[in-house]
């Protein structure tokens, strides 16, 4: 079963990649031009910022720790710096500086590459007090620490803190009520997670129609694992609904649409198999089951297209006849592609 596989799968949100993205700075000072009343600007001069912080402006203070981080505005890159000025400003109550602060102790890195040691329990902390003031990513990547035995259960500079004095029953239930905060604040990622662990009933219990909930919600938010999950426990009936094939097909599709391409293969095996399944039991036309097998071979290209190797081997090895042919409705012509007559190069995996 796959579900084991993914379970917590996900990497903490926005603090698994070497560098910030640039446009974290440029929307950090549109926010402090538009609460200045100006129109945004992203030119902003690190010394006018700077002097907007010293002012105490602590949106400013934000960006300007951010254009220290990113080494913008004519500041050059210094993480130490950004990492001194988001604690102070995360201390006067901005939890968009105490996620930033939360991530740079997880591992973010400048454009350079350097950064501050990892400090699983800095960042912990941080992640957590920025979870408090209604950030869901930092609830989702606080539950992730606990989650991997990073962080401990209680905050940094209690005395009962140590991670062997907790038992793993009460980390599970822990982790659960993070990702559900997450869940809850709109992390989709969050929902899923939560949702595995309600599907498995592993250190928290069992409860399998809140955790289809869970992943249709997810599924709604566009995380496309979410559609998966769902997809599959509707296909395995551990949900009984009064159209169990139908609506799984229909989780599969969101899936594949929101770019999940296990979601797409699952869709192009259900569309193969009802096709053959509907001529043996002479209740479909041969148009009808052409039809089929075409948009089949349309969900394996776009697997292809989304990097599974399988995809790719379904699709090119696919009588040709049913590449040419187009079922797709206008909403799908924006992400289903179809192969023309003449001749197209079809993206396949790096590996």
């Amino acid at each position: 079963m796959l579900k084991s596989f993914f379970a917590h799968c996900f990497a903490p949100h926005a603090g698994n990649f070497p560098g910030a993205s640039r446009s974290d700075c440029a929307r950090a000072l549109d926010e402090l031009s538009e609460n200045n009343g100006e129109s945004p600007q992203r030119n902003l001069n690190s010394t006018d910022v700077k002097k907007m912080c010293d002012d105490g402006n602590h949106r400013a203070c934000f960006a300007y720790a951010l254009m220290a981080l990113e080494g913008q505005g004519g500041l050059s890159q210094n993480v130490q710096l950004a990492a001194d000025i988001l604690r102070s400003s995360c201390e006067h109550g901005n939890e968009k500086a105490c996620f930033y602060l939360a991530r740079v102790h997880d591992g973010l890195t400048g454009y350079d590459g350097r950064g501050l040691p990892r400090d699983a329990r800095q960042a912990g902390h941080y992640y957590r007090k920025a979870c408090s003031m209604g950030n869901g990513e930092a609830c989702y990547n606080f539950g992730q620490l606990l989650d991997q035995g990073k962080a401990d259960l209680v905050d940094v500079g209690s005395k009962s803190s140590g991670k062997g004095n907790q038992s793993d029953a009460r980390k599970q239930r822990r982790v659960a009520k993070f990702f559900g905060l997450a869940c809850e604040k709109g992390v989709s990622k969050g929902c899923v997670n939560l949702g595995v662990m309600e599907w498995e009933g592993k250190g928290i219990p069992k409860n399998e129609k809140h955790a289809l909930h869970l992943f249709q919600a997810a599924c709604r938010m566009g995380e496309g694992a979410g559609c998966g999950f769902a997809g599959d426990m509707l296909r395995e009936k551990v949900v009984e609904t009064q159209s169990n094939n139908a609506d799984a097909a229909e989780m599969y599709y969101a899936g594949c649409q929101n770019g999940n391409a296990r979601c797409c293969l699952i869709q192009a095996k259900m569309l193969e198999d009802a096709a053959i399944d509907a001529i043996k039991a002479g209740t479909s036309t041969g148009e009808h089951a052409l039809q089929a097998r075409a948009r089949a071979v349309m969900f394996f290209r776009r697997a292809c297209e989304l990097g599974s190797a399988l995809g790719c081997k379904r699709f090119l090895g696919s009588n040709d006849a049913f590449k040419v042919i187009d079922t797709r409705n206008e909403s799908e012509k924006m992400w289903l592609n179809v192969t023309p007559q003449t001749e197209e190069s079809v993206r396949t995996p790096s590996k």
